[in-house]
């Protein structure tokens, strides 16, 4: 639920630069083959060691066979598939036809923006400390954007360019959000991960579950899917190494089967959302190397562990599955900092 929406707009004349906070994450290709290389001693280690559980899978869980037709284990919460959608209405829209706002299901986690112009345009949600910056369609497509800080007074923003990377205000506003759950934002499309009920990526997700009895066995089956048949796209990481803007197409993805980090990370959202697991795109920086990087947080219910993946009950787990389609994982060796959550 959400309070009154209060105004605010400022003139074209106050336009001042913007940062962008929508940096590609397209890590070098060299650093994710280094990367790969230097743990597949540390990979034959784990799978070779194992880890520890009673094998009810309840606990810590048994290790996986490996990072290609991994077998998750029986225990953990049941699977039920559930799609959500993230529908808009237009004509309770705030704002202009050329700059407005739908925030009629803020309380499910998202708002859908309209622009219309002749000049570059973007979106800002703004919740205390956390502050994104969107690129946003300039022709009149309603864009769905998250709201991923949680409950909070949000300032939503509306900008247009008015000369290099100066923008000023075209409409905003701020409301207070409550949601209706903190999984709500992690369940639909939005920018960052766009796809319907009819996108190839969900029609395979239901296809590669379609036999999963447990929300484990279907992120492993998702999971075996995106790193067995989707490539790591040097050409097209070090086109973008350095820009921004940049935002991924799940259906592109599956289709070229290749891909940056931000588009694995993207596909695999897709889909494991689009069957009703909460699934965060994570935008932020791998150490030791110091290079901006795409991966996923997976809410499920049970416990699982392999080298890619760590699952663990009442938490979010992370899955790069990047460096796991590379020949390693991302986790072992390095250490994860989260700037953006989408």
């Amino acid at each position: 639920m959400h309070s009154a929406w209060a105004v605010s707009a400022e003139p074209l004349a106050s336009a001042l630069p913007l940062p962008d906070s929508s940096a590609s994450s397209s890590c070098p290709a060299s650093r994710v083959a280094r990367i790969a290389a230097a743990l597949a001693a540390a990979l034959l280690a784990l799978l070779l060691c194992g880890c520890s559980g009673d094998g009810s899978g309840n606990e810590s869980g048994n290790a996986a066979s490996g990072p290609a037709g991994s077998e998750a284990p029986s225990g953990g919460a049941p699977f039920s598939p559930e799609f959500h959608d993230a529908s808009y209405d237009l004509e309770v829209m705030k704002g202009t036809p050329e700059a407005g706002i739908d925030v009629s299901h803020a309380s499910q986690g998202y708002v859908v923006a309209v622009g219309r112009g002749g000049q570059k345009m973007k979106f800002s949600v703004t919740c205390e400390d956390s502050v994104s910056t969107f690129d946003l369609p300039n022709d009149g497509t309603p864009t769905v954007f998250p709201l991923t800080a949680g409950n909070g007074t949000y300032r939503l923003a509306i900008m247009r360019n008015t000369s290099g990377s100066r923008y000023a205000e075209a409409f905003a506003g701020t409301m207070d959000v409550t949601l209706e759950s903190e999984f709500a934002p992690f369940l639909r499309p939005s920018c960052w991960c766009d796809y319907d009920q009819n996108s190839q990526c969900v029609v395979k997700a239901q296809e590669l579950t379609a036999s999963c009895a447990t929300q484990v066995e279907a992120l492993a089956a998702v999971f075996d899917y995106v790193t067995q048949n989707i490539e790591y796209d040097v050409d097209k990481a070090d086109q973008l190494n350095g820009k921004s803007g940049y935002l991924p197409n799940p259906d592109r993805t599956l289709r070229e089967g290749q891909g940056i980090c931000s588009d694995y990370a993207s596909l695999m959202a897709a889909m494991l959302r689009s069957l009703g697991i909460p699934t965060k795109v994570i935008v932020g920086r791998v150490m030791p190397d110091d290079f901006v990087h795409a991966w996923n947080l997976v809410y499920v219910d049970g416990s699982w562990r392999t080298v890619q993946v760590d699952v663990r009950a009442g938490e979010w787990s992370l899955v790069d599955t990047t460096f796991s389609a590379s020949g390693g994982e991302g986790s072992a060796n390095t250490e994860y900092y989260e700037q953006y959550a989408y």
